[in-house]
Formats: structure tokens, C-alpha cells, sequence
């Protein structure tokens, strides 16, 4: 996906497409970094086309807003007639290594780690961190 450095350090998203799919690069509040799907559980839209800062996201077509989590926090218009719980943004199964951030779109992937035993005795030295 990126170097792990190149994520901002304060709270908020950045969309990236990998493999063709449209995500969105989080950090948190707590500095963890998460991979979200860039669509809106509502009605699949993108949820954003631009960097945005803050522990928010809101989708431009009906205004249901998310955490940096993918947790639904608020859906105007519907009540309560909206199972929260369920609307969530999924997330994307990611790993960090070696200061880059692989995501595994499938989620079914072995990890990273194993498939990559061995390379870090032959990439010492060459400090690619």
C-alpha cells in the first residue's frame, strides 16, 4: 500500500485504490492504522475523494457518518429504524513490515510473515526501513 511513515501521524483518511478497489488509509485517534472499504454500508458510495483530517467520516450522499473504525455514528433520516450494528464500513486485513503496509485484499491470505521467512536475513543491511 505505502510506507508506513508516509500515513499521517494525526487522525484521519486518505482513499487509495489497490487491485482496483477503492479503500481508505485511516489512522486513529490512538495511532493505529486501519484499511476501510471507501464505501458507504448505506448505498455504496464513496465515502470520500479527498484526504480528510478529524475522527470522522461522512458520506456526501445521505449524511450517515462513521468512526475511524467503520463504526456507523449517526444516520439522519432513518431513525431507529437502522440496524447500527450492522452498518458498518468493513475493513481490510493489512500488515505491517519492515516499515510498509501490505494489504490483503481476499483476507484469506496466509501471513505476510511466512511467505517472507528468510528475507529479512538477506535484506539486512540494505535498510530499506
Amino acid at each position: 500500500v505505502c510506507r508506513v511513515d508516509d500515513v499521517s501521524a494525526t487522525p484521519g483518511y486518505t482513499p487509495v485504490t489497490i487491485g482496483g478497489n477503492d479503500l481508505l488509509l485511516v489512522r486513529d485517534d490512538e495511532g493505529q492504522i486501519r484499511l476501510l472499504a471507501n464505501a458507504c454500508a448505506h448505498r455504496g458510495m464513496l465515502l470520500a475523494e479527498q484526504p480528510g483530517s478529524g475522527n470522522r467520516i461522512k458520506c456526501a450522499y445521505h449524511n450517515w457518518t462513521y468512526d475511524l473504525t467503520g463504526r456507523l455514528r449517526s444516520a439522519p433520516l432513518v431513525g431507529h429504524t437502522v440496524d447500527r450494528a450492522k452498518c458498518v464500513v468493513p475493513q481490510v486485513r493489512h500488515e505491517q513490515w519492515r516499515g510498509w503496509l501490505f494489504a490483503n485484499l481476499s483476507g484469506d491470505a496466509a501471513p505476510l510473515a511466512r511467505d517472507l521467512t528468510g528475507l529479512d536475513k538477506i535484506l539486512d543491511g540494505w535498510q530499506i526501513e
